[in-house]
């Protein structure tokens, strides 16, 4: 059971990772950020579909949830059934603090911030082209294969990542168990023979 609750805090951790992270911005645009620059960008998130973006990652993160919640409760003898439900239910609740009105303006001055009012009406420019266009439709697919890429590359290095971790948790455990040796010959234990007392050597 607690190996459940420990798994389920991970995958819980995992899913609302994103917006705790926005949480600690003000979702009120920064008066820094001249109005023309957070014109710009939300003419860019708009024409880049950044609602969708928020879509997919709220979607993605209540299968991860889901998967962690019920994997967690096989492997603790739980009830799948109740792990499903309460993924369901908080999946809901970061669905309705995850909204796009919610998070939009602090992408929005994150972009207004990082370019310039000609950088941005170029991106607008490039985006609203049919290689822009096709980009963004690309891009989602593109992203999941060089994931799956890197997954299949780097499973040919996993044995000799398992033989690398093993060899140096040996090191460090021969370290630990060098350095224990050495401050026990230090204190003259190792030294003292059967029976002998610590007032005995002394008075030696």
């Amino acid at each position: 059971m607690k190996r459940f609750y420990m798994l389920a805090l991970a995958g819980v951790s995992a899913f609302t990772a994103p917006f705790a992270l926005a949480q600690n911005n003000n979702a009120t645009p920064s008066s820094e950020v001249p109005s023309e620059e957070m014109d710009l960008a939300n003419q860019l998130l708009e024409v880049t579909n950044g609602r969708r973006m928020i879509d997919d990652l709220v979607e993605r993160y209540s299968q991860i949830l889901s998967q962690s919640l019920v994997q967690a409760a096989q492997e603790s003898n739980g009830s799948p059934e109740a792990a499903q439900q309460i993924a369901d239910e908080i999946s809901t609740w970061f669905e309705g603090v995850m909204s796009w009105d919610q998070i939009e303006p602090m992408i929005a001055e994150a972009y207004a911030k990082a370019y310039t009012s000609d950088e941005l009406q170029g991106l607008i420019e490039f985006y609203h082209s049919d290689l822009g266009q096709k980009l963004l439709e690309k891009q989602p697919e593109l992203m999941q294969r060089s994931m799956q890429i890197g997954q299949q590359y780097i499973q040919q290095f996993t044995p000799e990542l398992q033989r690398r971790l093993l060899d140096a948790r040996q090191r460090i455990m021969q370290g630990n168990l060098d350095q224990a040796k050495e401050q026990l010959q230090n204190s003259g234990i190792l030294n003292r023979k059967p029976g002998m007392k610590q007032d005995t050597e002394s008075a030696e």
